[in-house]
């Protein structure tokens, strides 16, 4: 259900920044960019930076991306896998096999020529998407325990030594991940060494008198070239942990650094509107000014790390919460609205009085009556004198004839009919029509199988006639301990017909009258009990869908919830209880417009009963249309983000007796969350570091947000500030770059190299060279 319901929320956020930014200024890059993700472990990282690439830059389809991986790989539109397997059970050796494989395996080496030669022809592919063709830009993205990454140099120079036959320049900078999330001690122990390993080996690819020749330049059959580099292979070196500068895991801590460096990527890269207006003061970044700014006099290898904010409407949480009150009202309608009398339910399932003695007349035999029975030959023309019952008169008479007559023909009878009786399809049936007649609904089939009025009332039925059947088989017991009344002498000698008659009158009208009349009653309470438990039955069917209902109101308020703790408290406040009046306000209109109960017309929600039987997520998708055609489109989710953060912020101003917030105290605690949210994702020990710092806002230059944010960052002067002017309607980002610490002062690393020195005295073969 939460793939749904991250389904909706994308799709009204997409179509929201569309409709935002329909006049906005599209993002661009100037030149080609190839991003090379290294290692299992950043397979998350190329599918996002993919997805983020490919929805935010204009022609970002433009862009390639090569994954060389040992299990998992990615699948898109100018993706490109190339796989490299190696032992993982022999962790002592896992670096150096890997090593000693490329240079050992003719064919891998074969391999990854050929895939490199496709990405450059495929980047030529692309040649008119750039506004500029002489440099291209990669991206090695690896993390620093992924020991694939022990090929970063030769990967890396053999690319950019293909790609340099066609572009002046190969721009590469590193980005390595930092993960410190630990499952248990051996993993904290191999984790820690192979990313001490790999920081060691960047302190020599990134020193000034690094040297490389290998002849790993490879074409068809055996002929091989030697590769030749004599300097630092990287621009720059950025490390992005999930622990940022203030030693603190933020959620979503990882993906945060995926979009960190899409964001780098493509300041690096932006491609400058001329109809952009720039303020002359406005400082504009230069990799070659940061990179100067945050180097060592000493030549040591100096990193460099990021911070990003992004504010802007929550439109997710907004979304999921219009969906959470629209599902709300419309339970609550099915509820409401689904009260029935109990005389209309037992009309409607006919178990009215009327109805049921119908039913019961149709499982009497229609051509067998008491009459029938008068015509049984008797089996003794006389009844002998003395004092005689009725009941040892009609064994004179007919001995068990009468009896198994009876029982043949009316209780057999009866029993095979009522045995034929399909009350559970019978009663569905009738459930069903409720359950689809739009004036009642699901929520009515349910009180009719629960409703505790009608099975008193069946109960009470029942027992009225098990109390009429004991005093009829009272009566019957009556009657056969009776005398036959014989008349004087002479009336008898001249009489016995009139006797036999009359003896016949009390066997068939006094006694199996009152049999088959007891028998009525006996398949009436049969009748009822039956459908009592087929209501049972369906109760516990119903009361399942219903309980379904209730569970998926639960989760969507729990999804709710969870993408309004997703934003900073200050952003994400109110949400609920803002737009619920406004959704409030839209459904009155729907339902003058459609009637009370428009959800359940064909043309939206149709029967929930019909719709809940093949899934709920078939109900979720025809509110989401709901929310998505008749409510989200309103003004009211189509304000400026500052405006409707005010909104909000405000609309519980009175309920609390507190005086209103004025644009400026919103924006300057946006200014807090914003410095506060791009916080540099690098965990240092900075007491003896020189830290150099620049940040950017990303946003509309003419809007007094981001004119409010930049001159309040300004104005403090503790670092350069600059804007990345895009006309754009709502929200702001902010990207802070740090640089000037080295790999010592990580306290990851810091904390792991004497695991590193370990493995090393267990023999452990943590470089390719040894």
């Amino acid at each position: 259900m939460e793939e749904l319901f991250e389904e909706f929320t994308h799709k009204y956020s997409n179509d929201m920044d569309k409709e935002a930014h329909k006049s906005d200024e599209q993002r661009s890059v100037r030149n080609p960019v190839l991003f090379v993700f290294l290692g299992d472990k950043v397979i998350e990282a190329s599918k996002k930076i993919y997805l983020h690439i490919t929805k935010t830059i204009d022609n970002g389809d433009g862009i390639l991306f090569f994954n060389i991986f040992s299990e998992k790989k990615f699948e898109g539109n100018n993706v490109f896998n190339f796989n490299i397997q190696y032992d993982k059970e022999d962790f002592k050796n896992l670096r150096k096999n890997i090593y000693d494989k490329l240079y050992c395996d003719d064919e891998i080496l074969i391999n990854l020529n050929k895939e490199i030669v496709k990405i450059k022809n495929k980047i030529l592919e692309h040649g008119e998407e750039f506004s500029s063709f002489e440099k291209i830009n990669i991206d090695v993205v690896t993390r620093a325990d992924d020991e694939l990454n022990v090929l970063v140099p030769e990967l890396t120079i053999l690319i950019k030594t293909k790609l340099m036959q066609h572009f002046l320049i190969t721009a590469c900078d590193l980005y390595t991940l930092v993960e410190t999330k630990i499952q248990d001690e051996n993993d904290e122990f191999h984790r820690g060494a192979l990313a001490v390993s790999f920081f060691k080996e960047m302190k020599i690819f990134q020193s000034n008198n690094f040297n490389y020749e290998k002849e790993i330049e490879v074409f068809d059959g055996n002929r091989k070239l030697a590769v030749k580099w004599s300097k630092q292979i990287f621009e720059l070196v950025y490390v992005l942990s999930d622990v940022n500068k203030k030693g603190i895991v933020t959620k979503n801590s990882l993906e945060e650094n995926y979009n960190i460096i899409s964001y780098i990527s493509f300041i690096k890269n932006r491609k400058i509107n001329s109809e952009s207006y720039y303020d002359i003061k406005n400082k504009i970044y230069d990799d070659n000014i940061f990179k100067r700014n945050i180097s060592d006099e000493s030549g040591e290898l100096t990193l460099a790390t990021a911070g990003l904010a992004v504010i802007k409407r929550p439109n997710s949480a907004v979304s999921m919460a219009v969906l959470s009150c629209v599902y709300e009202d419309m339970f609550n309608t099915l509820k409401d609205t689904s009260e029935i009398k109990e005389t209309d339910v037992l009309l409607k399932l006919k178990l009215d009085e009327e109805a049921v003695n119908k039913e019961i007349e149709n499982l009497i035999p229609r051509d067998k009556s008491v009459e029938d029975m008068m015509a049984i030959m008797t089996v003794s023309s006389r009844v002998e004198g003395g004092r005689v019952t009725i009941k040892e008169a009609e064994r004179e008479l007919y001995d068990d004839m009468c009896k198994k007559f009876y029982e043949a023909n009316f209780e057999k009878y009866a029993s095979n009919k009522l045995s034929g009786v399909n009350f559970r399809k019978e009663i569905s049936e009738d459930i069903e029509k409720i359950s689809k007649d739009p004036t009642l609904g699901v929520y009515a089939a349910y009180l009719c199988t629960k409703d505790d009025e009608i099975i008193d009332t069946l109960n009470e039925r029942i027992k009225e006639y098990e109390i009429s059947i004991k005093k009829l088989q009272s009566e019957i017991d009556e009657i056969y301990e009776s005398e036959i009344k014989r008349p004087p002498f002479l009336k008898a000698v001249l009489g016995k017909g009139e006797i036999t008659r009359n003896i016949k009158n009390q066997i068939f009208n006094g006694v199996y009258l009152r049999k088959i009349e007891m028998l009525k009653m006996q398949l009436n309470c049969t009748y009822l009990k039956n459908c009592m438990e087929e209501l049972s039955n369906l109760n516990t069917f119903f009361s399942k869908l219903i309980e379904k209902l209730i569970v998926t109101k639960e989760k969507i308020d729990g999804y709710t919830l969870e993408l309004i703790k997703e934003n900073d408290n200050y952003i994400g406040q109110n949400i609920r209880e803002y737009y619920e009046s406004i959704v409030k306000e839209k459904l009155s209109k729907l339902k003058e417009k459609f009637g009370k109960r428009f959800y359940f017309n064909q043309e939206f929600v149709g029967s929930v009963y019909d719709v809940i039987k093949t899934g709920i997520d078939e109900m979720l998708y025809k509110l989401q249309d709901i929310c998505l055609k008749y409510i989200l489109t309103e003004n009211e989710f189509s304000m400026a983000f500052e405006d409707e953060l005010s909104e909000r912020t405000n609309i519980s101003t009175a309920a609390y007796n507190r005086e209103i917030s004025t644009k400026d105290e919103i924006f300057k605690n946006l200014c807090t969350i914003l410095e506060n949210n791009s916080i540099p994702k690098a965990f240092i020990i900075d007491y003896n570091v020189t830290k150099y710092e620049e940040k950017y806002f990303f946003g509309d230059y003419s809007s007094d947000f981001i004119k409010y944010v930049y001159n309040f960052d300004k104005e403090s002067k503790s670092c350069e500030i600059g804007y990345i002017h895009e006309r754009r309607a709502t929200g702001i980002e902010k990207l802070t770059l740090m640089g000037g610490f080295k790999i010592k002062d990580l306290i990851y690393y810091k904390n792991s190299i004497k695991y590193y020195e370990e493995a090393l005295k267990e023999g452990y073969k943590l470089h390719g060279e040894v």
